[in-house]
């Protein structure tokens, strides 16, 4: 039997929150070791006992945003959003921005991760908030923060990786592609890496070494369905439209939210001189937010060769409660992925 006094003691803030540390441990390491499900348990867990820190939200958010539940994402996001307290508060708003960039509403994206990186100076917000513009079409202002995340995390591969991309569709092809080498050389075990340099050699027509580079990312990743997306185009390109077809449905059973595949669809079709076929893969591309993560590329198809003037709605996702006014985002203002 615990007596009164040993009691009193396990219950005091000190000792509560020295198992919350204990908990917190746990959850960042299984995020840092890429392990999303296995710190769900873990905040799950912490959550369960009573005054549980708000990090917890915003942690469990990171890692459903990393495992595609989006929705789920948010309502923890929004929790941690309402903290005073600046780390809890900044990573709640950076993880609502991400989901409402995967979930295809970049207005209220931009205006969260916006909001981010003024409660605190975050490489991660900055990197998110670089996706976001660059799918907005805003290349530069992305450039600048992807920049601005490597200055305050220089090891941050994932943002050396993206200001490689952007570097190349900023025309600076020589200085893209020197970000991409060095991503692969920092962590050649990431097959996000691979894809991403292959993507580049795609850019510039080098078609056989980005299939390679994409070889490479489906080795250490088999279900890495951008990667097989990527890989059917440069077929393609290279006159394969059987081995391109196979890629490309591979891709839309591993992401069938990808609207890339059905832009790849469209442009196989389009090969094999199958026009309504085309058509209706570039619209079901439309209907799923194809211009809001990726261009206009997609609706100037459908007018080329569909002669559609009014292009189909992407479809629709609630969008948060009415905000106030925006202010500036401090400092200089893609992708998460390839294609």
């Amino acid at each position: 039997m615990v007596r009164p006094v040993l009691l009193a003691f396990l219950l005091t803030p000190a000792v509560l929150w020295s198992q919350s540390e204990k908990d917190l441990v746990k959850a960042r390491r299984a995020l840092d070791d890429g392990k999303a499900y296995k710190a769900v348990r873990a905040c799950d867990k912490a959550l369960r006992k009573e005054n549980a820190p708000l990090v917890f939200h915003a942690l469990r958010a990171d890692a459903l945003n990393r495992i595609g539940e989006w929705e789920r994402a948010l309502a923890d996001a929004r929790i941690a959003s309402g903290s005073d307290v600046p780390l809890e508060k900044g990573a709640g708003l950076r993880e609502a921005g991400e989901a409402w960039h995967a979930l295809g509403n970049n207005d209220s994206a931009l205006f969260l991760l916006r909001s981010a990186v003024q409660v605190q100076d975050d490489p991660e917000a900055f990197y998110q908030l670089a996706l976001v513009e660059a799918a907005t079409g805003d290349e530069t202002s992305a450039l600048d923060h992807q920049e601005q995340a490597l200055r305050l995390r220089p090891s941050l591969v994932k943002a050396l990786r993206e200001r490689g991309t952007l570097r190349m569709l900023l025309g600076d092809t020589a200085a893209g592609m020197a970000d991409l080498e060095r991503s692969v050389e920092l962590d050649p075990k990431d097959p996000v890496n691979w894809n991403s340099r292959g993507y580049g050699h795609a850019m510039l027509g080098h078609h056989q070494r980005a299939i390679a580079d994409y070889d490479k990312a489906i080795k250490l990743n088999p279900n890495y369905g951008y990667a097989f997306n990527n890989r059917g185009y440069s077929r393609l390109k290279l006159g394969d439209r059987e081995g391109a077809m196979k890629d490309v449905r591979l891709a839309g059973r591993k992401n069938p939210g990808n609207p890339y595949v059905y832009r790849n669809m469209g442009l196989i079709a389009l090969d094999a001189g199958d026009t309504d076929a085309a058509c209706r893969n570039f619209r079901q591309a439309l209907e799923q937010g194809f211009s809001a993560r990726h261009g206009n590329e997609v609706e100037d198809l459908m007018r080329t060769h569909c002669g559609v003037k009014e292009m189909p709605k992407p479809v629709e996702r609630d969008a948060p409660p009415p905000e106030p006014k925006e202010r500036n985002a401090p400092g200089a203002p893609a992708r998460h992925n390839a294609p």
